[in-house]
């Protein structure tokens, strides 16, 4: 658990989710599904359990090369990071991960603190050495922090996603090699 504070000096910690964090990341994804349309997951399509976020968390804890992080201001999450690494022993040095910010506490730095708790964890990890990520082209604040954070364009699905307006959007997959002789030199 570590102590942080947003741009506007709000504190909050982030911390390894464990089992009872799940009723409350399942409130904050219903917000956090609802509040965009820069994820792929609908609101009506999110019928989770309690048991079952609750089984999705401890295998994710079990996993050495996998990591769960939120961030928690009173209680509530007001962040929220996965990192799931792969299993098969050729592709064991990558994993891919997603983030959010609860739309209430956008912009504050919260995203920029999870991602450099995972890239910190993962550059000194024995296995971990690619981290891998998939963003709509049309989030461009999201596109702006992981440019600022080294990650780098390898590919585009072109018109992957279609809006429900219809509007079709490419998803792009960006990466940040954080082991060997391409490693980042990001800092937090």
């Amino acid at each position: 658990m570590t102590q942080h504070s947003t741009k506007n000096e709000i504190p909050y910690i982030i911390k390894e989710a464990d089992e009872i964090d799940a009723e409350n990341i399942i409130q904050y994804s219903k917000t956090v599904f609802a509040s965009t349309d820069q994820v792929l997951t609908m609101p009506e399509e999110y019928n989770i359990s309690v048991a079952d976020e609750q089984i999705w968390i401890n295998n994710i804890s079990k996993s050495p090369t996998s990591k769960l992080l939120v961030a928690v201001r009173d209680e509530e999450i007001i962040g929220f990071l996965f990192f799931i690494g792969q299993q098969k022993a050729k592709i064991a040095h990558v994993g891919e991960l997603g983030v959010n910010v609860h739309p209430g506490y956008r912009a504050m730095g919260i995203g920029r603190a999870l991602m450099g708790a995972l890239i910190k964890w993962a550059a000194d990890h024995k296995t971990i050495e690619k981290i891998v990520l998939q963003v709509f082209a049309t989030n461009y604040n999201a596109i702006k922090l992981y440019h600022s954070l080294d990650f780098k364009e390898e590919g585009r699905f072109a018109k992957s996603v279609k809006q429900k307006n219809g509007d079709y959007v490419d998803v792009v997959q960006m990466y940040l090699f954080v082991g060997g002789a391409e490693s980042s030199e990001v800092f937090f």
